[in-house]
């Protein structure tokens, strides 16, 4: 029977404390999605981690057994108001580096989920923060649930997941505009004897960087820095790819032996995740590639779930493809509202006198 005097709360320590006991609890139970593995998590914590935030994990056993994980942290700002915020390890990276992690949440086991809930609100209690912020979660996140309740005070951003169960899907569910515009992506593609296919091991590495080049040259011409102007950010992601190669794949298509485009996909489990793409938008643009590699890519894809991941709303061209739409949510929960609205007056002081002395 499970009742409160069977659990345990155990207060993390160390990251190697933490790595254990991610390994303890997919030994038990099986690998977590990839964005709530410590495969994921390690690199982001190498590249990210700042001395100044605090490590606020929690594990909690139940009849000494593991049953879950609360991977939290605290961030404290270092200029006034000094805003500290609760986040998932994984998310609170400056935004011009950001990894933007997607799906993060607690571990639990489910049967367990409601005595679970009640001890972690009960901790999360007794830490020190003004704020919880969380980014790209699923409706039905355990995290969400839980801090939902801390206050009624909170900012809330929502969005759609987009999710193409593969054997279910054909080009003809497809718009009649979407299915015109495919096709003559196809025409132009063949007419340049260009070819398509996934990426071995040799040639994902030989063509990242032009998959970065790609994506930097498109947001740069926007007045954009793009994802990969920033060392922790390519740091990150090399180093996911030189440990965990299995979990990479990249579709392409090349026109004379060159690529000119290129997918990105986080692989696990039954689904692939579409994390980035790059094109060569000032030659090939009036092509699609970039569209038309998507199609490719789920037409070809070897897993149950091709994953476009979170859209901006029903407008994104990730709806076109007929996809299972799923709610997320980024949220802020604000506990220390003195602290919030001197943060917010400060910073909008701050873009006030920024915007005049460039206008001098």
């Amino acid at each position: 029977m499970i009742n409160d005097t069977n659990i345990e709360v155990v207060t993390v320590e160390s990251f190697s404390q933490l790595a254990n006991l991610y390994a303890e609890f997919e030994k038990e139970y099986g690998s977590p999605t990839i964005f709530n593995s410590f495969k994921w998590l390690q690199p982001w914590l190498d590249n990210y981690w700042q001395p100044e935030w605090r490590l606020s994990a929690f594990a909690i056993y139940c009849d000494k057994k593991l049953v879950c994980i609360a991977p939290f942290y605290i961030q404290q700002s270092l200029t006034f108001p000094y805003l500290k915020t609760l986040h998932l390890i994984g998310q609170g990276e400056p935004e011009s580096a950001e990894v933007a992690s997607e799906y993060l949440d607690i571990l639990v086991i489910e049967e367990y989920k409601k005595i679970v809930f009640a001890r972690l609100l009960n901790e999360i209690k007794s830490l020190k923060f003004d704020i919880v912020s969380a980014n790209a979660l699923l409706s039905n996140a355990y995290f969400l649930s839980i801090i939902s309740t801390l206050s009624n005070k909170a900012e809330q951003r929502n969005s759609l997941r987009y999710l193409v169960d593969v054997n279910k899907w054909s080009f003809d569910q497809l718009s009649k505009n979407s299915r015109t515009r495919l096709k003559r992506a196809k025409n132009q593609l063949t007419a340049l004897n260009a070819e398509i296919k996934w990426l071995d091991h040799s040639e994902k590495l030989q063509y990242w960087p032009y998959l970065i080049g790609f994506h930097q040259d498109r947001w740069q011409q926007k007045g954009a820095l793009g994802a990969f102007e920033q060392e922790s950010f390519k740091s990150f992601h090399q180093s996911f790819i030189n440990n965990h190669p299995d979990t990479i794949e990249m579709s392409a298509i090349f026109v004379k032996n060159k690529p000119i485009a290129i997918n990105y996909y986080i692989v696990a489990k039954n689904t692939y995740h579409f994390y980035q793409s790059g094109w060569d938008e000032q030659h090939y643009a009036k092509v699609s590639p970039g569209f038309y590699l998507h199609f490719w890519s789920i037409k070809h894809c070897p897993s149950m779930f091709y994953d476009f991941m979170m859209g901006g709303g029903r407008g994104s061209y990730k709806a076109k493809f007929n996809c299972i739409q799923e709610d997320m949510k980024s949220i802020k929960i604000i506990i220390n509202t003195k602290k919030y609205f001197l943060k917010k007056l400060f910073s909008k002081i701050k873009n006030k006198l920024t915007s005049i002395r460039s206008n001098n």
